[in-house]
């Protein structure tokens, strides 16, 4: 279940990093959607017949699929094709690398257990919590906007 929360935050941290105010819930069918700060449901995590992860927006257009490579690596595509992979630092972090080998975005653990972002160049996006009901919310970085 620990891994499963952990894909779902990387899918959704790829496609929604700068967006504020999703909250990530089960809906009745046991997919995971994400729902904005109206209630509205802007994108939703399937299972395709091969097995593959994609997230589809409230129109059924594919967002993204998570795939597995020859390394056991875990790597989104996006629909335009392009690709990103996850790995684990030498620290025990996750990182985000895209197709040319950079970095992305970081995630690391806070002292509370939170999942906190950082993209590529070490500048803190946000955290990823959960509210009283566990669902797991993104609080953004105050940017000053």
């Amino acid at each position: 279940m620990k891994k499963l929360l952990l894909s779902i935050i990387a899918c959704l941290s790829i496609s929604f990093s700068f967006s504020q105010g999703y909250t990530y819930k089960t809906d009745w069918q046991g997919n995971t959607i994400a729902v904005d700060q109206r209630g509205n449901t802007v994108a939703t995590q399937k299972t395709d017949w091969q097995g593959n992860k994609i997230w589809v927006d409230s129109y059924g257009n594919t967002i993204q699929t998570q795939k597995t490579d020859w390394q056991g690596n875990k790597t989104y595509e996006n629909r335009n094709g392009n690709t990103q992979t996850e790995r684990t630092d030498w620290q025990g972090n996750r990182t985000i690398q895209n197709q040319n080998g950079q970095t992305d975005y970081v995630y690391k653990k806070d002292w509370q257990g939170n999942t906190t972002v950082y993209d590529g160049r070490g500048n803190f996006l946000g955290t990823y919590k959960k509210d009283w009901q566990g669902n797991t919310y993104f609080e953004p970085a105050n940017r000053g906007w």
